[in-house]
């Protein structure tokens, strides 16, 4: 301890200047000081609180503002603070918690501490900072904030009618972001694509059928099929619901006109996919949409077209064959290349296959496995 009753390693971080990214990394310094105090009695445990408070206030203020969210799956792990902040029983250190450092910084993640902190001193007792979280969901906050409505929407324990009255308008928040930052985002935007979207509609699934919010889930389900761009048939809807099914067939126990409406929406599109299998290709005509319209892509466009020709061999520099090559991998092109490396210059080989129909049959036959577990959940439920 220095003279002045901190720890010198509290002081040296605590000195660092505002906005300082530092200031993130001091929970695990906070830890050692909590233990102490905890283990402290008397006077010395009130001068060690009174350190773990400072120390946990002045970090909170200086959090700096991040938009990033990591992409390792690791770093998701539960941000250790909130946990802190709740052995030290104070609650205006958890509500600058939840209205500076959760706003502020997308990537910390309290997980399930918030349901334990809210049951724990009353669910409506934070819910002046929680709106304010909730209706300040940007894209990047999307999920984690959905992750943490299902974690107070699936809670159980006392106050059930206080729970909800918490739980709704958040959800009716969140659900209000999701379509106000979908409706904001360009095709174009790479990172919109690597959202989580079938987590996402898995996790606001579960919430909304927790708290009985039928309609609000139909809203959502709407939502999603008017808008296919971010929300794929296979990969967003199919997927949640797939991985929803064991977790539907336990918890849903009387008819959720939102989660029918979802069902039937999905197995009507699959019908429709599933109504004609694909066909064998009769001839040696393949797909020929090219995105280059060079010479060389041109001749090969003219040899895609050929129903009779099934080889074409492509003499040129190497430059010109990579070109070729590249374009028909961009292209998934039903062409297998190789090689002839006598001669010079070299010659492409480019031999025509049956990748096209290949690939069809196979979504072909997903689409039937995912219709069949469709109708099968449909039947399990009530």
């Amino acid at each position: 301890m220095d003279g002045g009753g901190r720890c010198p390693a509290a002081t040296r971080w605590l000195n660092c200047s505002t906005g300082d990214i530092g200031v993130t990394k001091l929970a695990p310094a906070l830890m050692p000081l909590v233990a102490r105090w905890q283990r402290a009695a008397g006077e010395e445990a009130e001068k060690l609180k009174a350190q773990c408070v400072e120390f946990a206030s002045i970090m909170i203020d200086r959090w700096p503002e991040n938009t990033y969210v990591a992409r390792v799956p690791e770093q998701h792990a539960p941000h250790e603070l909130l946990p802190l902040l709740e052995l030290l029983d104070d609650t205006t250190l958890i509500r600058a918690f939840l209205s500076k450092v959760l706003v502020k910084d997308v990537s910390v993640d309290p997980g399930k501490a918030l349901a334990e902190v809210c049951a724990k001193y009353g669910w409506l007792t934070f819910r002046p900072e929680l709106t304010v979280l909730f209706a300040s969901t940007v894209r990047e906050t999307l999920l984690r904030n959905a992750r943490l409505l299902e974690q107070l929407c699936l809670a159980r324990g006392d106050g059930e009618q206080e729970r909800m009255q918490l739980c709704v308008p958040l959800a009716n928040e969140l659900v209000s972001a999701l379509q106000r930052t979908d409706g904001e985002t360009k095709a174009d935007d790479w990172r919109a694509g690597e959202l989580n979207r079938a987590g996402l509609l898995a996790s606001l699934a579960k919430s909304l059928i927790a708290i009985d919010e039928s309609a609000l889930l139909a809203r959502v389900v709407e939502h999603a099929f008017a808008t296919p761009t971010w929300y794929c048939l296979t990969k967003a809807h199919l997927a949640a619901v797939s991985g929803l099914r064991p977790w539907l067939e336990e918890h849903v126990t009387k008819p959720n006109a939102g989660l029918s409406k979802w069902i039937a929406a999905c197995r009507e599109k699959l019908q429709t996919r599933t109504a004609t299998p694909p066909k064998k290709p009769g001839n040696l005509r393949r797909p020929a949409e090219l995105t280059c319209k060079c010479a060389d892509c041109s001749a090969l466009k003219m040899f895609l077209q050929n129903a009779d020709e099934a080889v074409y061999r492509f003499r040129a520099r190497q430059d010109r064959r990579s070109h070729v090559e590249l374009v028909i991998r961009q292209n998934r092109c039903d062409v297998d290349c190789a090689t002839d490396r006598r001669g010079s210059p070299q010659t492409l080989v480019c031999t025509k296959n049956a990748a096209s129909f290949e690939r069809s049959l196979e979504a072909y036959r997903r689409d039937e496995e995912h219709l069949a577990m469709l109708r099968a959940l449909d039947e399990s439920l009530p």
